[in-house]
């Protein structure tokens, strides 16, 4: 079977903040850390909440999260075993839990941390939202210009994510724009696993144990 890049987390353990996702952007190191409250039901766990929070490792610019959507559920056909014989079935059919979370530079923080509740709401039921172990939990990560009206430079503080500089711009010009957007979330996640990123790294995964 291909193998994949991934993490692990303990839905047991709603004590502690574990590993989600981590990236650089304008410098700075930072990666994304989430609690989660459930309850185990034989091999599944009931999801009710889930904090996210940022650390900022190195750089001189923190990012923060400025907007994280309801989950979208999808399956994935995992590839078979090359050493497979040819009459073997596929493996399972496994679930992805996709988050779709933005983030963005110098944004002031009204909280440390991002709450995000599943009882009755972003696609709960009254037990929260339904995964079983071996499912996965995904990240793909967008970026919001840094400034809030879009400006390449304000405060003299340029937004080299989204645009290029090269000196003096003429009369009439414009910052030329950094076209970085990753693909949109499609039906196949296997797309989303093993596609590679590029220097913007927009996703993380993570299998739930």
């Amino acid at each position: 079977m291909s193998n994949l890049h991934i993490g692990n987390i303990d839905l047991n353990d709603c004590k502690n903040f574990q590993f989600l996702y981590g990236s650089q952007l304008y410098g700075t190191l930072f990666g994304i850390y989430g609690k989660f409250n459930t309850t185990s039901v034989d091999n599944a766990y009931h999801i009710k909440h889930i904090e996210f929070k940022t650390v900022n490792y190195k750089g001189i610019l923190d990012i923060n999260i400025s907007d994280i959507k309801r989950p979208v559920s999808m399956d994935y056909q995992p590839p078979q075993d090359p050493n497979a014989n040819e009459d073997a079935p596929l493996p399972p059919i496994q679930k992805v839990l996709v988050f779709l979370l933005e983030v963005q530079a110098l944004k002031d923080r009204d909280l440390d941390i991002q709450f995000m509740n599943f009882i009755d709401e972003n696609g709960g039921d009254a037990n929260g939202i339904t995964v079983n172990q071996n499912n996965f939990l995904h990240i793909d990560r967008r970026l919001k210009k840094m400034h809030e009206n879009g400006e390449a430079l304000k405060n003299n503080i340029f937004d080299t994510e989204f645009y290029y500089r090269e000196g003096m711009l003429q009369d009439g010009e414009a910052y030329t724009t950094v076209d970085h957007a990753p693909d949109t979330l499609s039906s196949s996640p296997a797309s989303l696993f093993m596609s590679h990123s590029g220097g913007i790294c927009p996703r993380g995964t993570v299998k739930i144990r």
